[in-house]
């Protein structure tokens, strides 16, 4: 997945890809090929895609794509231009930005002449959407016809909103619940002392674990531990003079992880 990822038929940011226009891999059946890649990676449980662009993914499962967007122009020097036409301030300045730029839009079939504002807003708008979606029209049906394999492309198309979790990139903060879920503590029999300490550290770890998620919005970044067992994490968007602490042999916390399951869970 990681050389799908990085190769010529995908263009744009690492985690927000959309098609390369690529005539040589559309001449070789490229895109078909990804597209079939992808399809048995996920068919047979592999890695997630987890690079698709939003308009990407509409394309694919045929919804409505987002608002043509200039800054989604992969091309600097077109998507600069374009932006030079966009902020004119009259008609004189925008004729001028649409000349600079007459080449590249005579090959999108948008290069013509304005009389108004308006019309210069809808030659943007017509370029940006030609460059975005029409442009791509026949690299798209040869991915489209990969991602069949193994009846892909027809679930795809039927639950676009399940498929979006494997396809594209969304951040989670990571919230308390999340953190506490992933640890089980096996507890001293009841009414012993070491029950009552370890009864209390889970109180103070749950308390802690909503009190940050409070005030940090994410909770923990780090955990390891060193041969002293002394286990050091950090929380996110805190200042370094207050984002470490060390949870000692002898302490509560110490017991408390001890009791984990999974010690693992504790190790960078």
């Amino acid at each position: 997945m990681r050389e799908i990822h990085s190769c010529e038929v995908f263009d744009g940011e690492d985690w927000n890809k959309t098609l390369a226009c690529n005539s040589k891999a559309l001449y070789n059946g490229m895109y078909k090929l990804v597209g079939q890649m992808i399809a048995v990676c996920l068919v047979h449980g592999g890695v997630e895609p987890h690079f698709f662009s939003q308009r990407l993914l509409c394309q694919v499962c045929n919804l409505q794509p987002p608002v043509p967007d200039i800054q989604q122009i992969v091309d600097y020097d077109f998507r600069e231009k374009m932006i030079k036409i966009q902020s004119a301030h009259n008609v004189n300045d925008a004729q001028c930005a649409i000349m600079e730029a007459s080449d590249q839009l005579a090959m999108l079939g948008s290069l013509r002449h304005i009389q108004t504002l308006e019309e210069r807003d809808d030659l943007v708008e017509s370029a940006t959407k030609f460059f975005l979606d029409n442009r791509l029209r026949d690299s798209l049906d040869q991915f489209k016809e990969g991602l069949k394999c193994l009846g892909l492309l027809p679930l795809m198309q039927k639950h676009p909103e399940l498929f979006k979790e494997l396809f594209m990139n969304e951040e989670k903060p990571l919230l308390a619940r999340d953190i506490s879920a992933l640890f089980k503590a096996e507890l001293s029999p009841v009414g012993s002392n070491r029950r009552v300490l370890e009864s209390r550290t889970i109180c103070f770890w749950r308390d802690w674990l909503i009190e940050v998620e409070d005030v940090h919005g994410t909770l923990l970044n780090i955990r390891k531990v060193d041969s002293s067992h002394r286990v050091t994490y950090s929380v996110a968007n805190m200042n370094e003079s207050t984002n470490k602490r060390e949870l000692h042999t002898h302490s509560p916390w110490r017991r408390f992880l001890d009791s984990c399951q999974d010690p693992l869970l504790f190790q960078g």
